[in-house]
């Protein structure tokens, strides 16, 4: 039987107790025969070899069964279910006893070692454990050798999203600026039904230039006429000038005969006159 026993320093302990607050150590003794339990804490293995040579002192012992197995513990607070799961992972590797598996392995080798007797069952025994063993080694180089082809995988997943990603921005970017011409174009097309509809209650160019030929026309005509009525006017102007000469010059032959005409009655009246006067005298 191999007796040994490492252990931490008090400092670690002390340290232990002030960042987690918690610690558990496990020593099992099983058969009258010290068993090597593997601990992992804050990455150290800590080896406990041997039933009563311990440092540390353990509050509470429990037997497990008939085979005067026994379980130790040291707790120096409550621990929860989640800190149990870890630590039980921790110490079992992978879930499936592999640590345990290769120390009853290297338990059975010295036992087998030092034994004198050949015990070819215990022989056999080891083979078995050993092949399990190396299927449990070949798995998890298979299962790690599967997590790198997952990580490539995940790494690549990972870039082509990235670079969706990136190809959905500039679509989006896109569609912004699609948003922005539609918005112009939309507010173009209101814009031009507005004026469309305007312009449809004004009338057409035919029609519209048909108008505007006629009112030439007229125009002309107009013009035509105003020209005739200024000449007729300017006519007029003339005769009604001569006119007013005329009538001045008539009108002065008048006074020019009516003159005459007094001084004519002026001189047949006074013969009348004088000869009643002589008469008289007479």
């Amino acid at each position: 039987m191999c007796k040994g026993e490492v252990f931490e320093s008090e400092a670690r302990v002390n340290e232990k107790r002030k960042t987690r607050g918690m610690c558990a150590y496990r020593l099992v003794q099983s058969h009258g025969s010290s068993e090597q339990s593997l601990i992992r804490d804050d990455e150290e293995y800590v080896y406990y070899i041997g039933k009563k040579r311990m440092k540390h002192e353990f509050y509470s012992a429990h037997r497990i069964d008939k085979t005067h197995r026994f379980r130790f513990f040291l707790f120096t607070g409550k621990m929860s279910d989640e800190e149990v799961i870890r630590r039980r992972l921790l110490i079992d590797g992978d879930g499936i006893g592999d640590d345990r598996r290769i120390n009853i392995l290297l338990k059975s080798f010295i036992k087998w070692a030092n034994s004198p007797d050949v015990d070819n069952t215990l022989h056999e025994r080891m083979l078995s454990q050993l092949a399990q063993c190396e299927f449990a080694q070949r798995k998890s180089r298979l299962v790690s050798s599967m997590s790198q082809e997952e990580l490539k995988s995940y790494e690549q997943l990972s870039k082509e999203i990235e670079i969706q990603i990136e190809d959905a921005k500039q679509d989006i970017e896109k569609t912004k600026a699609e948003l922005q011409d539609a918005k112009r174009v939309r507010k173009n097309r209101i814009e031009y039904d507005v004026l469309a509809k305007v312009i449809n209650e004004q009338p057409d160019r035919v029609e519209t230039n048909l108008k505007l030929a006629t009112l030439r026309e007229e125009l002309g005509k107009l013009k035509e006429k105003s020209e005739q009525l200024e000449h007729k006017l300017e006519m007029r102007r003339k005769q009604f000038h001569v006119l007013i000469s005329s009538i001045h010059s008539l009108q002065g032959m008048l006074d020019e005969c009516d003159e005459i005409m007094d001084i004519s009655l002026e001189n047949y009246e006074d013969p009348d006159t004088s000869t009643p006067m002589k008469s008289e005298t007479s």
